[in-house]
């Protein structure tokens, strides 16, 4: 599932990475395909649904080395493939991160709609 993208990673272990699918990718079928893989390295995480206006996304929450981690996977279409979107961090790194975590999806997607809006 190797694709194009960028991550950025905190001093405190939290990161936020954006990979891009081009083609034909249906959204849901590219989370099932990263929550399959998720599940393959942690197969007791706990998986819940994440909402946001356009979509869903799921939030995931396991351990890794006696350590409760929180991740979240979202998917934004677009016309010429989807970009998988993951915030993950320890879960009290992540509670301190959510709302840059938020503010970095939410300038992602204005970006992707200027970018529409102007052609």
């Amino acid at each position: 599932m190797d694709a194009p993208g960028i991550v950025l990673e905190s001093p405190g272990g939290a990161f936020f990475s954006v990979h891009r699918y081009e083609g034909v990718v249906e959204p849901e079928a590219l989370l099932a395909r990263s929550l399959a893989a998720m599940r393959e390295d942690y197969p007791e995480l706990e998986e819940s649904s994440w909402e946001r206006p356009g979509g869903a996304g799921r939030e995931l929450d396991f351990y890794c080395l006696d350590l409760v981690i929180t991740s979240r996977i979202w998917v934004i279409p677009s016309d010429d493939g989807c970009l998988l979107v993951q915030m993950q961090a320890e879960s009290r790194e992540f509670d301190r991160q959510e709302a840059v975590f938020e503010a970095m999806l939410h300038s992602l997607e204005q970006s992707l709609e200027d970018d529409d809006a102007t052609g």
